[in-house]
């Protein structure tokens, strides 16, 4: 995916500028979605993909949510956290970044049960937010039955 370098720059200057007083004043759950506006502009089914997991989850899950099909981009791990995510935040993207759920092939399929095994904090956000966003794309018509169902209640 290409994205102009100049949109890219501005967002994540934005993003630096206000990370530290947006942590203490709620509005670290709104960059991600600006970000992602801009990553993934004019594809408007991904973007309301992303808005209802966005939407699904608890308030202290949606940078994640926002951000689990940013492994498509070229956003680095030192772009994340120079933006704000938290270690655990940045590695349940990417945890999430590796899972294709349109894919139905049982490579995919082993990458959730693998996520459904990862202890610790970045597991459980990746688990919440992977579970989420096959739920909605169960609910749009995908086939992402098995995916959901390794997840289970690992959550």
């Amino acid at each position: 995916m290409c994205v102009e370098p100049s949109l890219e720059h501005a967002v994540l200057a934005e993003m630096r500028r206000g990370s530290r007083g947006a942590r203490r004043c709620g509005a670290r759950h709104d960059w991600p979605r600006t970000l992602i506006e801009g990553l993934h502009r004019g594809q408007h089914e991904l973007l309301d993909h992303l808005d209802r997991v966005a939407g699904s989850v608890p308030a202290v899950f949606r940078p994640v949510a926002w951000l689990h099909h940013a492994g498509n981009s070229h956003l680095s791990a030192r772009d994340l956290a120079a933006a704000g995510l938290s270690e655990h935040e940045i590695r349940a993207v990417a945890l999430l970044a590796d899972a294709d759920p349109l894919d139905a092939g049982s490579r995919d399929v082993q990458h959730v049960r693998d996520i459904a095994a990862v202890p610790g904090t970045a597991g459980r956000i990746a688990r919440v937010v992977g579970r989420a966003a096959l739920a909605d794309l169960l609910r749009a018509g995908h086939p992402v039955g098995d995916r959901l169902d390794a997840l289970g209640g690992a959550a």
